[in-house]
């Protein structure tokens, strides 16, 4: 008898210490306690089974879910970043956690966590799932170094969201320049930092580079015209006998093979304008040269109103039925607008208006008839001629 109840004695300690040390067991008395609405000895269960075995997913998984039930943000989390550095998670339970992750980030608005998360060595291919939260450096076009012609430094970046740049050896964040085109390296030395910002804010590691550029010199334009105030209208003209390859901008913007290209002489807007001239030749480019003009006429007379006055007189005289530019031989519109102001001859300065037509489809094609208005007089005029220099005045006839 002493000999049978030891022997049950051992079978009982060994049954005990055998489900003490299983998962499988473990898992099902969470189950059961589960079934129970027992949280707590569920819970209990779980965390002896994680203490078997960390490595197990599902166990992790469970852990994570008992937390969040409890409202315990702070273990939940834990345990779903457990799971994504966990080597033995197949992708399903890594997109998962990632997923659930994400979400608690994003109900925080703490984006910076969600690119740290993704920025990690094991997130593999939920990089691309992701891509989005991501704010990857900018890549550079081309490897820093020396060049011995000019180039052009093009910035990528993935996602939505904008890239910011500094040349001046400061860290680059959002009140730095705008990278928006392509940026013309010519001769001299750059030191360019940038960084990439997403559409949640989330900051970039900064990229950089050093470059220097040694190339031939191009000559820069020469103008007719010097900065100040004027008070007729200036035609603004390159003087170089060599006057092909120029490019200019109005908006403050240095010159590039994408702005304005110089074709000849510019009528000088009314009002303040800032030009900037260059040439650029092979991608290297000229000094630049500024020229700052303000053109105010001694008139009150504006173009609006030579547009206006233009187009009621074509009322009167037929042309037009009304405002709008119906007309009885199309079924377009005439429109009527501003293009610059001009001195022509000796006769007076005058405001030019253009003629289009304006089909069903929203399409605007000049017709090629101008009107001159004068700036001082307001007497309207047909223009004609094949340009400037030799040109005829008409009077518009009221009917």
């Amino acid at each position: 008898m002493i000999a049978l109840l030891g022997l049950l004695i051992v079978c009982i300690v060994g049954i005990v210490l055998f489900c003490n040390h299983s998962v499988a067991v473990q898992l099902q008395c969470a189950a059961y306690y589960r079934e129970a609405s027992d949280s707590d000895r569920e819970q209990r269960c779980l965390l002896r089974a994680y203490e078997l075995n960390p490595e197990d997913t599902d166990v992790l998984f469970l852990l994570a879910e008992s937390y969040y039930e409890k409202n315990n943000k702070i273990e939940y989390e834990f345990y779903l970043r457990k799971i994504i550095t966990n080597p033995a998670a197949t992708n399903e339970q890594l997109e998962s956690a990632y997923i659930k992750l994400i979400g608690i980030y994003k109900d925080r608005k703490d984006y910076e966590t969600i690119n740290e998360i993704l920025s990690g060595e094991d997130a593999g291919r939920m990089q691309t799932l992701f891509q989005k939260f991501m704010a990857s450096p900018p890549q550079f076009s081309i490897n820093p170094g020396t060049y011995d012609s000019a180039q052009y430094l093009k910035m990528t970046s993935v996602g939505n969201g904008n890239v910011y740049y500094t040349l001046n050896g400061t860290t680059p964040s959002e009140k730095s320049m705008l990278y928006s085109a392509p940026i013309l390296l010519d001769s001299g030395d750059y030191y360019i930092e940038a960084v990439f910002v997403n559409e949640y804010g989330v900051e970039s590691e900064v990229s950089s580079g050093e470059f220097h550029i040694v190339s031939q010199v191009v000559e820069a334009p020469r103008l007719n015209t010097d900065s100040g105030e004027y008070t007729y209208p200036v035609e603004i003209s390159v003087l170089n006998e060599n006057d092909d390859n120029i490019y200019y901008t109005t908006n403050g913007t240095n010159p590039t093979i994408e702005s304005n290209v110089y074709n000849g002489a510019i009528p000088m807007p009314l009002g303040e304008t800032e030009f900037r001239f260059a040439r650029i030749v092979d991608g290297v480019r000229s000094e630049i040269v500024v020229l700052q003009v303000a053109l105010k006429l001694d008139t009150e007379y504006t173009p609006e109103m030579a547009v206006q006055e233009l187009i009621e007189e074509l009322i009167a005289t037929g042309k037009l039925l009304n405002e709008e530019g119906a007309n009885l031989t199309s079924s377009a519109r005439y429109q009527y607008s501003y293009t610059s102001v001009r001195q022509l001859g000796d006769v007076s300065n005058f405001y030019l208006i253009a003629e289009e037509l304006l089909d069903e489809e929203g399409q605007r094609t000049r017709t090629g008839t101008m009107y001159a208005v004068d700036v001082y007089t307001g007497e309207k005029f047909k223009l004609v001629g094949e340009n400037l220099d030799q040109f005829e005045l008409i009077s518009i006839e009221t009917n």
